[in-house]
């Protein structure tokens, strides 16, 4: 591992446009300087300072200042790991104090950590330039946070390699799952939740537990109940409504089709503590309990859930599909909602929404079939099974 020191002297040396010739003058010769910058030494505290100061940064060296901030950010990785409580203030703190920190050799890691605070509010994800110049902790987590931002196996696995954690098994899984590659998905969750288990993890369990249950949606629903029951078993631990109106919602979802008790107790349960202030959320739950009512012909209670929805009105395309169906009582047999049907389904497919593009496909395979469309029913049909494989 290199000293970071040098490449912050050369890239604010850059940034500036500033040649070696003039930075180096007064101070030390060229060659040596192009072998600070490249790492290949490390110089002595006094020309460190002088270099800076000519660029004009307050380089700080304090020996005690970076003992502090390396066990802050140590704490603050270990609480985002295990799910505790980060005190806002000590992170406001750490935000205010971000030039003291750049300009030291704690700059990886206070990127990391701005990484992780702004998660999906930035584009720069290019922290790996910096690998040469990382400790394990720090490779591990740059390879963690950039491949699970980019959605990349490749740069999760990297990250395997360094550390071997709950943490990133679940990550390579939620990709997995996301491609639709449900049985892979399942027994790397399976392998995170044993490592979870034994780090003494709750939250990844509970993440890992939720997503099992996600899965087996698709396969086996008393198996889905039981890792959606553990997951709420875990969640009475602590306060979390909106893990437990997602886990209830989803439940709701997977008995549409088949059972109304079970549906409409799922959702109504996720009704009672609905996260208000996420309009999309409710909107998606209204317009899953108008799906329901229709589907079991109580037509009157839909249209008030419908309401709802299209106050929100969202998703635009899923409103206009449950007017149809409201508004024609053989909404089956209409080439208006079987154009629309068709639309949604194939706009989830697009984004690669498996998890809509499936629950669609019920309605879709319903309708073909209503309408002796049996040929588009089975390609319908193959597709959902080539990518739950």
């Amino acid at each position: 591992m290199k000293d970071i020191t040098g490449l912050l002297i050369k890239e604010n040396r850059e940034k500036l446009g500033l040649k070696q010739e003039y930075l180096c003058k007064g101070i030390c010769s060229i060659s040596y300087l192009s072998k600070i910058e490249r790492g290949n030494i490390v110089a002595s505290e006094e020309i460190v300072k002088m270099l800076f100061k000519k660029l004009g940064i307050d380089f700080n060296s304090d020996e005690k200042f970076v003992q502090e901030g390396k066990k802050i950010f140590e704490e603050i990785n270990k609480s985002r790991y295990f799910g505790t409580p980060i005190d806002e203030h000590r992170l406001e703190e750490i935000r205010s104090n971000k030039s003291r920190y750049l300009n030291s050799s704690l700059n990886i890691d206070y990127q990391l950590f701005e990484l992780f605070d702004k998660l999906f509010q930035t584009e720069d994800t290019d922290i790996l330039r910096y690998k040469e110049y990382m400790d394990n902790d720090q490779l591990y987590m740059s390879y963690l946070i950039t491949g699970f931002l980019n959605n990349d196996i490749k740069l999760l696995e990297e990250a395997k390699k360094v550390k071997y954690t709950a943490e990133i098994i679940h990550q390579i899984a939620y990709i997995k799952w996301i491609e639709g590659k449900y049985y892979e998905s399942i027994e790397l969750n399976l392998e995170a939740l044993n490592l979870a288990y034994n780090e003494g993890c709750i939250k990844l369990q509970i993440e890992v537990c939720v997503m099992l249950g996600n899965l087996y949606i698709y396969f086996h629903l008393p198996t889905m109940e039981k890792y959606y029951n553990k997951a709420l078993n875990f969640l009475n631990l602590i306060e979390d409504r909106g893990s437990k109106f997602f886990i209830y919602y989803h439940m709701g979802i997977a008995y549409i089709s088949i059972d109304f008790i079970k549906a409409e107790e799922y959702l109504l349960k996720a009704m009672e503590i609905s996260p208000e202030d996420n309009k999309d959320s409710m909107e998606k739950l209204y317009q899953k309990l108008c799906f329901l009512y229709l589907r079991y012909n109580k037509k009157e209670i839909a249209k008030i859930y419908y309401i709802e929805a299209k106050k929100i009105n969202i998703l635009k395309s899923v409103n206009e599909l449950i007017e149809i169906m409201i508004e024609n009582e053989d909404y089956i047999h209409s080439e208006k909602y079987l154009n629309k049907l068709m639309d949604i389904y194939n706009e989830s497919k697009k984004n690669r929404q498996h998890s809509n593009t499936t629950f669609y496909s019920d309605f879709l395979i319903e309708a073909y079939k209503a309408n002796r469309r049996y040929k588009d029913a089975l390609l319908v049909t193959e597709y959902i099974y080539r990518n739950q494989r």
